[in-house]
Order: structure tokens, then C-alpha cells, then sequence
């Protein structure tokens, strides 16, 4: 009986045993292709979207966007949501928060991006919103700091948080001890050990150069993820730049503890710059790169990962770092407009009130300021037109008094 029917029409045996038809599929895309356009306006209607540059200490949080259900386990994207739920009021609710870097438990970010979407238009100043949330997160004890806030359009092909990254850059901090066994007896270890991998000796910085070497360019970099994260990406396949920076003053270890300074023979930074990285890609390369400056990888082993990874996929000869000593670096855009630069902070700060701003902490310390960013802008807002009349007024009484004379 179907065989009979036209060409891409059918019938379809239904749950409650009767016949349906099914829509010409030629039909379908031509449907899809003349709507496409009006279904997005109306997906995207009476929304906005928020681009935050957003730092943070990751050794009090399980990760950036961990999404457990457990309100007590503590993530970055849990957190700017509750805080931003408080200041958005409840005319407004949070459609959806993105991380553009999924970073992992004790890992640090000294600049990421994350995107807000949420109901109603940005009638609201948000350089006053960056200046509350991170008043807010403060005062909570959340080690989140937010650089910078901007409007960005809800349309894929304008602004896209994941696909429109052209690069991600990491670096990876090394301490080098001057003897084994300093990392229990040194004072300092106790928040050092938070911020960088301590190494104990040896370790030969030019076996390190010659490792990072032999890891840049393209290459099938299996070797470097786990099976967790192999089931993750599309192709191993990755084009790196490694970098080492062994030119750290020590000194910036040690600056109020002088005495310590024979503790310690150097600051080493490992610089990795990709569009996208496997899944701890960073931290095992970082693991084999240490590895094998110590003598306990060699430069043909090294080159072995890259040439036959397979072998590598399971049990590898070295440990992987240790999440505390890594930083997100930056995110870079394909379209240089989205990326963070200081004078696009200064530009946002100089659209706040100092006098006004100061007041406003004030009050919210002692919590008599009302928690709605749209009030708050609406009371900026009248403060300039107070402040510029009273300016305006001054100037002209000055203009009466020298006509005047």
C-alpha cells in the first residue's frame, strides 16, 4: 500500500492503531527554510544576553560549571547565578548561564566568559551591576571577582560564547625547591602549595625547553587525556604553542619572608595557547613535561606519545599535575571586539558616579539599599541629573557674576 503512495509521503502505524500521514520531506525543508528567521525572532523575543568576564580561585569550588543537583557542592556557575538571581529582582528570572572554559576542581581562571540570558531588556546600567555583583559576592566570601559586563546579541551568527572562541591560553606555574623534603618543612608551603607545584630537584630547565619542543605544532595528543576524555572529543587531533617562561623573579614568592629566599632556586611558567584543549590535556602535559625534565620521561618517549598514542591511552609513565598550579589565562573571540581590554574597563568605569558608588557600598554593607539593579540604575541616573544641574547652575551664576563686573 505505501509503495503505491507519491514519493516522500507515507503512512505511519500510530500507538492508538490508526494510519497517520507523514509530511513530504521536501515540504519539510521548505517550511523550515522560510521560517527559520521568524522562529528565531520569536525564540529570542523579550530576552537578553550578558557577556561577563569573570576571575576566579578554583580551590573552593568543584569546578566552573558543575550543575549537581547538591546546592552544597559549590561551583562557579552556582554561584553568580544565586547572586545574580538576587540583584535581577523578580520581574526578571535567568534563562540560562554558560561558561565558555569548563574549567576543573582547584583549577583557577584569571579571565573567562560566561553569558547570562534572562527575561525582560537591559534597562539597567551594567557597569552598576558589575560594581553590586561583586559587592555581593565579596560580602558572601565567593572568590569570584567580575572584570567587566557587556550587552551582547542573542543571535548565533553575531556572538556565539563556545564557537566563537578562537583561542584559550593556560599557564601552568612551577616553584622549584632548592632540596627534597622542603615542601613539608617550608613555612610558606601551607598557601604556596594553593598557587603553584612545588618541584623538588633535580630538574633540568633545558631537557624542559627541548620537551615543550617536541609538543608544539599539530599533533594526536590521546596520550594526554584519559578515556573519560577521549569519549568526549570529535578528533584528538590539536595545533599547540608551548612556551617556557623561566624568567620569574623568585623573589615575588617570598616578599615579606625574606629569610626563605634560600629555599627556593626558581619561578618556572609553562604557557600552552590552542583554540581547544582535551579533556586535562593541560595538566598531563604538564605532568610529562616535568617528567621528563627530571630523567624520568625521555625525549623518545615523549616523542613515542605523539607517534603511537594508543599505548599511552591507559596507564602513562608520569602523573598528571596537579590542578592547583593551573590558570586559565585568557579567552580570546575570532572577532577581536569581544575580547577584554583595559581601556573597555575604564570606558565602564567612567560612566559610574564616584560619590554615588561609594555611598551605594555603604549602604549596601549595611543593607538599607534596596537589591534590584533596575531601582539602583534609576537612582544613578538621578543622581548625574542632580549633580549636572547643580554643576549648570553653578556655572551660570559664574557667567552672572563676570558679566556683571
Amino acid at each position: 500500500f505505501q509503495a503505491a503512495l507519491p514519493i516522500g509521503l507515507g503512512l505511519r502505524w500510530s500507538s492508538c492503531c490508526s494510519w497517520r500521514t507523514i509530511v513530504p520531506q521536501t515540504f519539510k525543508l521548505a517550511s523550515r527554510s522560510s521560517s527559520n528567521a521568524q522562529l528565531t525572532s520569536d525564540k529570542t523575543a523579550g530576552r537578553s544576553q550578558l557577556l561577563l568576564y569573570v576571575s576566579y580561585n578554583g580551590c573552593q569550588y568543584n569546578g566552573a560549571a558543575n550543575h549537581s543537583s547538591d546546592w552544597q557542592v559549590r561551583s562557579v556557575s552556582k554561584a553568580l547565578h544565586h547572586h545574580l538571581i538576587q540583584l535581577m529582582g523578580p520581574s526578571r528570572w535567568i534563562n540560562r548561564l554558560n561558561i565558555s572554559s569548563r574549567t576543573d576542581k582547584d583549577v583557577h581562571a584569571l579571565m573567562n566568559t560566561v553569558s547570562v540570558r534572562h527575561s525582560g531588556p537591559i534597562d539597567y546600567s551594567v557597569a552598576l551591576l558589575r560594581l553590586m555583583l561583586n559587592a555581593s559576592l565579596k560580602q558572601s566570601g565567593e572568590s569570584i571577582r567580575i572584570h567587566l559586563i557587556r550587552p551582547v546579541p542573542l543571535s548565533s551568527g553575531e556572538f556565539s560564547l563556545v564557537t566563537g572562541v578562537a583561542r584559550r591560553e593556560y599557564v601552568y606555574r612551577l616553584a622549584l625547591l632548592a632540596e627534597p623534603g622542603l615542601t613539608l618543612m617550608h613555612p610558606e608551603a601551607a598557601w604556596l602549595g594553593s598557587s603553584r607545584w612545588l618541584v623538588e630537584p633535580p630538574l633540568s630547565l633545558e631537557l624542559l625547553q627541548q620537551a615543550a619542543g617536541v609538543l608544539n605544532e599539530e599533533h594526536d595528543f590521546s596520550a594526554f587525556t584519559n578515556l573519560n576524555g577521549l569519549s568526549r572529543c570529535y578528533t584528538p587531533l590539536r595545533r599547540l604553542e608551548i612556551c617556557v617562561d623561566d624568567s620569574v623573579s623568585v623573589d615575588r614568592l617570598h616578599a615579606c619572608n625574606s629569610f626563605t629566599s634560600d629555599c627556593f632556586t626558581g619561578c618556572v611558567d609553562l604557557h600552552f595557547g590552542a583554540r581547544s584543549f582535551l579533556y586535562k590535556q593541560v595538566r598531563f602535559m604538564a605532568g610529562a613535561l616535568v617528567a621528563t625534565a627530571k630523567g624520568t620521561v625521555t625525549l623518545d618517549q615523549l616523542k613515542d606519545m605523539l607517534s603511537n598514542p594508543s599505548d599511552y591511552t591507559g596507564l602513562k609513565p608520569y602523573d598528571a599535575a596537579p590542578p592547583h598550579g593551573l590558570y586559565l589565562k585568557c579567552v580570546r573571540y575570532a572577532n577581536p571586539k569581544w575580547d577584554l581590554n583595559w581601556p573597555d574597563i575604564q570606558a565602564d568605569n567612567a560612566t559610574l558616579n564616584t560619590d554615588f558608588c561609594r555611598q551605594l557600598l555603604i549602604r549596601f554593607r549595611d543593607k538599607t539599599c534596596p537589591m534590584n539593579i533596575v531601582e539602583l540604575s534609576r537612582e544613578h541616573e538621578a543622581y548625574l541629573a542632580t549633580v549636572a544641574k547643580e554643576a549648570s547652575s553653578v556655572e551660570t551664576a559664574r557667567d552672572e557674576s563676570c558679566s556683571r563686573v
